[in-house]
């Protein structure tokens, strides 16, 4: 994915495995064009291992369309996640803060 900011005649790659960090300095930055890309990024190397972590990751950066990704994806594979996971069904978001889920209702 590129990404070509105003004033500047070139453009920015995002890929999966700089994505991450990337996102911290465009969130710093209010670079908000950036972290839509990074999200995007992020978001195609979702799996039942790092979903939790990606969602911190989410609520941590204010990357509310990587949020709203995850719970996606868990709701997209939710049988699967319960019939492989030996934690209660809703381990994959136990250290989310239970005010954090407002902003699916919308989706």
């Amino acid at each position: 994915m590129t990404c070509a900011f105003p004033g500047h005649t070139g453009s920015v790659e995002v890929t999966p495995d700089i994505a991450e960090e990337l996102l911290k300095a465009a969130d710093q930055y209010m670079l908000e064009g950036l972290k839509r890309l990074c999200e995007a990024a992020i978001s195609t190397g979702l799996c039942t291992d790092n979903l939790a972590s990606v969602h911190d990751l989410s609520e941590n950066y204010n990357a509310p369309q990587l949020a709203r990704r995850c719970v996606l994806y868990s709701l997209e594979h939710y049988e699967d996640m319960v019939r492989t996971s030996p934690h209660p069904v809703d381990a994959p978001f136990e250290h989310s803060r239970p005010a954090s889920f407002a902003c699916f209702i919308s989706v």
